[in-house]
């Protein structure tokens, strides 16, 4: 499910790029100009690990410090999908990335949040952890109960729409309340 959950969310293109989605990026940049804003994201899934993986992004960055570590994130993310085959780089994505509650890696995420091995994961769950790469502060199912459920059933609502979930059981999943170890 974690994969599953984390392609669908992060990089639906993610088998068919070389590590870099032109065509996501200007239609971000597109979409960005024309709202006055920087919200809208465009990194790959190996970009992000790129960024993760060397420290890319730093405190307080300014237009064209977010323009040269874009540059750099993308010399990384090409040299990454030279070297690594496609499954190699979600499992180093899976394995490096910050989950909250000073988790760094999946299982990691998966004992802090469930008490349980990420191979145990059920669905919600896996979506919940996939939620949290997002913003682990902003969707901590403690601090922000409701927040959470919304965001992990987002998660679910793009695995229907990637053909990886049914929507009867996106219906019956998002019913189910985050219940965490104690």
């Amino acid at each position: 499910y974690l994969i599953q959950a984390l392609i669908s969310t992060e990089d639906r293109k993610f088998y068919d790029h070389w590590g870099v989605d032109l065509i996501r990026f200007f239609q971000a940049m597109v979409k960005n100009v024309l709202s006055f804003s920087f919200r809208e994201g465009a990194s790959t899934i190996t970009q992000q690990l790129a960024k993760n993986l060397y420290e890319l992004k730093t405190q307080r960055e300014n237009k064209f410090d977010i323009g040269v570590r874009k540059i750099r994130e993308w010399i990384s993310a090409v040299q990454i999908e030279r070297r690594f085959t496609k499954n190699e780089i979600i499992e180093l994505y899976l394995n490096v990335s910050y989950f909250g509650r000073s988790s760094f890696g999946v299982e990691a995420a998966s004992r802090a949040y469930f008490d349980k091995s990420a191979t145990e994961l059920t669905l919600p769950e896996a979506a919940l952890l996939i939620a949290l790469l997002k913003s682990p502060r902003d969707y901590d199912p403690l601090r922000n109960y409701d927040r959470a459920v919304s965001r992990r059933n987002l998660v679910m609502q793009n695995m229907v729409v990637t053909g990886m979930l049914s929507a009867d059981e996106y219906e019956e999943l998002k019913q189910q309340p985050i219940v965490l170890a104690s």
